[in-house]
Protein backbone atom coordinates (compact mmCIF):
# COMPACT_ATOMS: atom_id res chain seq x y z
CA UNK A 1 0.00 0.00 0.00
CA UNK A 2 1.43 3.36 -1.05
CA UNK A 3 0.71 5.32 2.12
CA UNK A 4 2.87 7.22 4.53
CA UNK A 5 4.10 5.26 7.51
CA UNK A 6 1.89 7.33 9.80
CA UNK A 7 -1.28 5.91 8.24
CA UNK A 8 -0.42 2.42 7.10
CA UNK A 9 -4.14 1.63 6.97
CA UNK A 10 -7.13 3.89 6.59
CA UNK A 11 -8.22 3.38 10.18
CA UNK A 12 -4.95 4.22 11.91
CA UNK A 13 -5.90 7.83 12.65
CA UNK A 14 -9.33 6.70 13.80
CA UNK A 15 -11.54 7.76 10.92
CA UNK A 16 -13.19 4.40 10.36
CA UNK A 17 -16.91 4.43 11.06
CA UNK A 18 -19.90 2.16 11.26
CA UNK A 19 -21.43 2.71 7.85
CA UNK A 20 -25.12 3.54 7.81
CA UNK A 21 -25.28 3.79 4.04
CA UNK A 22 -23.05 1.65 1.87
CA UNK A 23 -21.77 1.75 -1.68
CA UNK A 24 -21.88 -1.06 -4.21
CA UNK A 25 -18.30 -1.61 -5.38
CA UNK A 26 -16.38 -3.08 -8.29
CA UNK A 27 -12.61 -3.48 -8.52
CA UNK A 28 -11.42 -2.95 -12.09
CA UNK A 29 -8.04 -3.55 -13.70
CA UNK A 30 -7.63 -2.64 -17.37
CA UNK A 31 -4.49 -4.79 -17.69
CA UNK A 32 -6.54 -7.94 -17.17
CA UNK A 33 -7.39 -7.90 -20.89
CA UNK A 34 -10.43 -7.25 -23.08
CA UNK A 35 -13.89 -7.69 -21.76
CA UNK A 36 -16.71 -6.01 -19.91
CA UNK A 37 -17.41 -5.40 -16.23
CA UNK A 38 -20.66 -4.02 -14.89
CA UNK A 39 -22.03 -2.78 -11.58
CA UNK A 40 -25.73 -2.12 -11.00
CA UNK A 41 -27.80 -0.50 -8.28
CA UNK A 42 -31.24 -0.27 -9.85
CA UNK A 43 -32.01 1.73 -11.84
CA UNK A 44 -28.37 2.93 -12.27
CA UNK A 45 -25.67 0.78 -13.82
CA UNK A 46 -22.09 1.50 -14.88
CA UNK A 47 -20.29 -0.62 -17.46
CA UNK A 48 -16.58 -0.57 -18.31
CA UNK A 49 -15.59 -2.03 -21.66
CA UNK A 50 -12.07 -2.86 -22.83
CA UNK A 51 -11.79 -3.52 -26.57
CA UNK A 52 -9.84 -6.43 -28.02
CA UNK A 53 -7.95 -4.23 -30.47
CA UNK A 54 -4.75 -2.47 -29.35
CA UNK A 55 -3.87 1.12 -30.21
CA UNK A 56 -1.55 1.85 -33.19
CA UNK A 57 1.33 2.01 -30.70
CA UNK A 58 0.53 -1.43 -29.39
CA UNK A 59 -0.78 -0.11 -26.07
CA UNK A 60 -3.92 -1.50 -24.42
CA UNK A 61 -7.06 0.25 -25.70
CA UNK A 62 -8.60 2.89 -23.43
CA UNK A 63 -11.59 1.66 -21.42
CA UNK A 64 -15.04 3.05 -22.21
CA UNK A 65 -17.22 4.04 -19.25
CA UNK A 66 -20.98 3.91 -19.84
CA UNK A 67 -23.64 4.90 -17.30
CA UNK A 68 -27.24 3.83 -17.85
CA UNK A 69 -30.51 4.55 -16.07
CA UNK A 70 -33.21 1.90 -16.60
CA UNK A 71 -31.27 0.68 -19.63
CA UNK A 72 -30.95 4.12 -21.25
CA UNK A 73 -27.42 5.51 -21.74
CA UNK A 74 -27.01 8.84 -19.94
CA UNK A 75 -23.20 9.13 -19.98
CA UNK A 76 -20.48 7.58 -22.12
CA UNK A 77 -16.80 8.50 -22.36
CA UNK A 78 -13.37 7.09 -23.18
CA UNK A 79 -11.14 6.94 -20.13
CA UNK A 80 -7.55 6.58 -21.42
CA UNK A 81 -6.34 7.75 -17.99
CA UNK A 82 -7.56 4.55 -16.29
CA UNK A 83 -4.27 2.68 -15.91
CA UNK A 84 -3.63 -1.02 -15.73
CA UNK A 85 -3.57 -0.77 -11.95
CA UNK A 86 -6.20 -0.65 -9.26
CA UNK A 87 -9.45 1.17 -9.98
CA UNK A 88 -12.39 1.27 -7.57
CA UNK A 89 -15.85 1.83 -9.08
CA UNK A 90 -18.75 2.60 -6.74
CA UNK A 91 -22.43 3.42 -7.00
CA UNK A 92 -23.44 5.38 -3.93
CA UNK A 93 -25.79 8.08 -2.72
CA UNK A 94 -23.75 11.25 -2.26
CA UNK A 95 -26.10 14.09 -3.24
CA UNK A 96 -29.67 14.29 -1.95
CA UNK A 97 -30.53 17.06 -4.44
CA UNK A 98 -30.92 14.66 -7.38
CA UNK A 99 -33.03 11.51 -7.88
CA UNK A 100 -30.24 9.00 -8.58
CA UNK A 101 -27.14 7.70 -6.82
CA UNK A 102 -23.72 8.74 -8.11
CA UNK A 103 -21.06 6.72 -9.93
CA UNK A 104 -17.63 7.18 -8.36
CA UNK A 105 -14.42 6.15 -10.12
CA UNK A 106 -11.21 6.24 -8.08
CA UNK A 107 -7.97 5.06 -9.61
CA UNK A 108 -4.33 4.93 -8.68
CA UNK A 109 -2.29 6.94 -11.18
CA UNK A 110 1.11 5.52 -10.25
CA UNK A 111 4.15 7.21 -8.79
CA UNK A 112 6.01 7.05 -5.51
CA UNK A 113 3.42 8.91 -3.43
CA UNK A 114 0.69 9.65 -5.91
CA UNK A 115 -2.24 9.55 -6.49
CA UNK A 116 -5.84 8.54 -5.99
CA UNK A 117 -7.67 10.40 -8.78
CA UNK A 118 -11.36 10.74 -7.93
CA UNK A 119 -14.14 11.35 -10.47
CA UNK A 120 -17.87 11.44 -9.73
CA UNK A 121 -20.51 11.03 -12.45
CA UNK A 122 -23.72 12.63 -11.26
CA UNK A 123 -27.10 13.83 -12.53
CA UNK A 124 -28.64 17.28 -12.13
CA UNK A 125 -31.71 17.86 -9.97
CA UNK A 126 -34.03 16.70 -12.76
CA UNK A 127 -32.13 13.48 -13.37
CA UNK A 128 -32.00 14.23 -17.09
CA UNK A 129 -28.49 15.66 -17.45
CA UNK A 130 -25.40 13.78 -16.30
CA UNK A 131 -21.86 15.10 -16.05
CA UNK A 132 -18.42 14.20 -14.74
CA UNK A 133 -17.07 16.08 -11.72
CA UNK A 134 -13.38 15.90 -10.76
CA UNK A 135 -12.77 15.94 -7.02
CA UNK A 136 -9.01 15.85 -7.51
CA UNK A 137 -5.92 13.80 -6.72
CA UNK A 138 -5.17 12.55 -3.23
CA UNK A 139 -2.18 10.76 -1.79
CA UNK A 140 -2.30 6.97 -1.79
CA UNK A 141 -4.60 4.52 -3.50
CA UNK A 142 -8.37 4.17 -3.94
CA UNK A 143 -10.56 3.62 -0.89
CA UNK A 144 -14.34 3.40 -0.40
CA UNK A 145 -16.67 6.22 0.55
CA UNK A 146 -18.04 6.37 4.10
CA UNK A 147 -21.25 7.54 5.72
CA UNK A 148 -19.39 9.18 8.57
CA UNK A 149 -22.29 11.11 10.10
CA UNK A 150 -24.97 8.48 9.49
CA UNK A 151 -27.24 10.69 7.39
CA UNK A 152 -27.54 8.28 4.46
CA UNK A 153 -25.28 10.37 2.20
CA UNK A 154 -21.76 9.03 1.74
CA UNK A 155 -18.68 11.22 2.09
CA UNK A 156 -15.18 11.06 0.66
CA UNK A 157 -12.74 10.97 3.58
CA UNK A 158 -9.03 11.55 3.09
CA UNK A 159 -6.25 13.83 4.40
CA UNK A 160 -5.33 17.43 3.71
CA UNK A 161 -2.48 16.89 1.26
CA UNK A 162 -1.28 20.47 1.70
CA UNK A 163 0.54 19.29 4.84
CA UNK A 164 2.65 16.73 2.98
CA UNK A 165 6.29 17.87 2.79
CA UNK A 166 5.35 21.28 4.23
CA UNK A 167 7.34 21.02 7.47
CA UNK A 168 9.02 17.62 7.24
CA UNK A 169 9.58 14.66 4.95
CA UNK A 170 6.66 12.74 3.48
CA UNK A 171 7.04 10.00 6.10
CA UNK A 172 7.10 12.59 8.88
CA UNK A 173 3.99 14.46 7.72
CA UNK A 174 0.70 13.92 9.59
CA UNK A 175 -2.07 15.71 7.68
CA UNK A 176 -5.46 16.33 9.33
CA UNK A 177 -8.56 14.47 8.20
CA UNK A 178 -10.47 16.04 5.31
CA UNK A 179 -14.13 15.25 4.52
CA UNK A 180 -15.86 16.09 1.24
CA UNK A 181 -19.58 15.98 0.46
CA UNK A 182 -21.42 16.47 -2.82
CA UNK A 183 -24.17 19.06 -2.42
CA UNK A 184 -26.30 20.40 -5.27
CA UNK A 185 -23.74 19.20 -7.79
CA UNK A 186 -20.76 20.84 -6.05
CA UNK A 187 -18.03 19.37 -3.86
CA UNK A 188 -17.96 20.97 -0.42
CA UNK A 189 -15.19 20.61 2.18
CA UNK A 190 -17.17 19.90 5.36
CA UNK A 191 -14.20 18.81 7.46
CA UNK A 192 -14.78 21.36 10.20
CA UNK A 193 -18.50 20.78 10.67
CA UNK A 194 -19.54 19.58 14.17
CA UNK A 195 -20.71 16.11 13.11
CA UNK A 196 -17.16 15.16 12.19
CA UNK A 197 -15.55 16.13 15.50
CA UNK A 198 -15.23 12.48 16.51
CA UNK A 199 -12.89 11.83 13.59
CA UNK A 200 -10.67 14.74 14.57
CA UNK A 201 -10.73 13.82 18.25
CA UNK A 202 -9.59 10.26 17.54
CA UNK A 203 -6.90 11.49 15.17
CA UNK A 204 -5.65 14.04 17.71
CA UNK A 205 -5.21 11.24 20.26
CA UNK A 206 -3.19 9.18 17.78
CA UNK A 207 -1.07 12.19 16.81
CA UNK A 208 -0.35 13.08 20.43
CA UNK A 209 0.78 9.52 21.12
CA UNK A 210 3.10 9.64 18.09
CA UNK A 211 4.54 12.99 19.25
CA UNK A 212 5.20 11.65 22.73
CA UNK A 213 6.93 8.58 21.29
CA UNK A 214 9.11 10.61 18.89
CA UNK A 215 12.65 11.02 20.25
CA UNK A 216 14.15 14.50 20.72
CA UNK A 217 15.85 16.08 17.70
CA UNK A 218 13.80 13.95 15.35
CA UNK A 219 13.28 15.48 11.89
CA UNK A 220 9.69 14.21 12.06
CA UNK A 221 8.71 16.36 15.05
CA UNK A 222 7.57 19.45 13.17
CA UNK A 223 5.46 17.52 10.68
CA UNK A 224 3.63 15.79 13.51
CA UNK A 225 3.18 19.01 15.45
CA UNK A 226 1.74 20.79 12.41
CA UNK A 227 -0.98 18.17 11.90
CA UNK A 228 -1.73 18.03 15.62
CA UNK A 229 -2.07 21.81 15.92
CA UNK A 230 -4.42 21.94 12.91
CA UNK A 231 -6.56 19.12 14.27
CA UNK A 232 -6.78 20.70 17.71
CA UNK A 233 -7.68 24.03 16.09
CA UNK A 234 -10.70 22.31 14.50
CA UNK A 235 -11.66 21.01 17.95
CA UNK A 236 -11.33 24.45 19.54
CA UNK A 237 -8.23 23.43 21.51
CA UNK A 238 -5.55 25.37 19.67
CA UNK A 239 -4.04 27.19 22.73
CA UNK A 240 -3.44 23.81 24.37
CA UNK A 241 -1.78 22.48 21.23
CA UNK A 242 0.31 25.62 20.80
CA UNK A 243 2.00 25.08 24.15
CA UNK A 244 3.14 21.69 22.90
CA UNK A 245 4.33 23.19 19.60
CA UNK A 246 6.49 25.74 21.41
CA UNK A 247 7.96 23.17 23.79
CA UNK A 248 8.60 20.35 21.31
CA UNK A 249 9.46 21.86 17.92
CA UNK A 250 12.90 21.38 16.41
CA UNK A 251 14.82 24.26 14.78
CA UNK A 252 14.69 23.65 11.05
CA UNK A 253 14.66 25.55 7.76
CA UNK A 254 11.96 23.26 6.41
CA UNK A 255 8.87 25.32 5.54
CA UNK A 256 10.33 28.72 6.46
CA UNK A 257 10.40 29.96 2.86
CA UNK A 258 6.95 30.44 1.38
CA UNK A 259 5.65 31.61 -2.00
CA UNK A 260 2.36 33.44 -1.54
CA UNK A 261 1.61 33.47 -5.26
CA UNK A 262 1.77 30.89 -8.03
CA UNK A 263 4.76 29.30 -9.75
CA UNK A 264 5.76 29.58 -13.39
CA UNK A 265 6.66 26.56 -15.55
CA UNK A 266 10.24 26.81 -14.33
CA UNK A 267 9.21 26.52 -10.69
CA UNK A 268 9.86 30.20 -9.90
CA UNK A 269 7.55 32.08 -7.56
CA UNK A 270 5.43 34.67 -9.39
CA UNK A 271 4.13 36.32 -6.22
CA UNK A 272 5.43 37.55 -2.90
CA UNK A 273 8.05 35.41 -1.18
CA UNK A 274 8.18 35.31 2.61
CA UNK A 275 10.88 34.07 4.98
CA UNK A 276 9.62 33.20 8.48
CA UNK A 277 11.85 33.39 11.53
CA UNK A 278 11.08 29.92 12.88
CA UNK A 279 8.72 26.96 12.69
CA UNK A 280 6.02 28.34 15.03
CA UNK A 281 5.77 31.54 12.99
CA UNK A 282 5.62 29.61 9.72
CA UNK A 283 3.06 27.17 11.10
CA UNK A 284 0.71 29.87 12.37
CA UNK A 285 0.80 31.63 8.99
CA UNK A 286 0.19 28.33 7.20
CA UNK A 287 -2.81 27.47 9.40
CA UNK A 288 -4.30 30.92 8.89
CA UNK A 289 -3.78 30.81 5.14
CA UNK A 290 -5.49 27.42 4.85
CA UNK A 291 -8.51 28.13 7.05
CA UNK A 292 -7.55 26.35 10.26
CA UNK A 293 -7.14 29.63 12.16
CA UNK A 294 -8.69 33.07 11.70
CA UNK A 295 -6.35 35.73 10.33
CA UNK A 296 -5.91 37.27 13.79
CA UNK A 297 -5.81 34.09 15.84
CA UNK A 298 -4.49 34.28 19.40
CA UNK A 299 -2.07 31.61 20.47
Amino acid sequence: MRLTAWIVALGVWGWSSTAIAQAATLNFNSSSGPGQQQLTVNPVSVRIDVSRSATPDGDPPPPVVTVQVSGKTVFRALRPDLPGMETLVEIAEMDASNPYPEVIISHYTGGAHCCNQVEVISSDSTGKQWRSLELGAFDGGPHPLEDVDGDGQLEFVDRDNRFLYQFSSYAGSAPPVQVWQLKNGQFVDVSQQPQFRRLHGEQAEQMLKAIQETPPRSPDSNGLLAGYAATQAILGKFPEAWKLVESRYEPSDWGLDECLGTYDDQGRCKGEEVRYKNFPEALQAFLQRNGYLPATADR
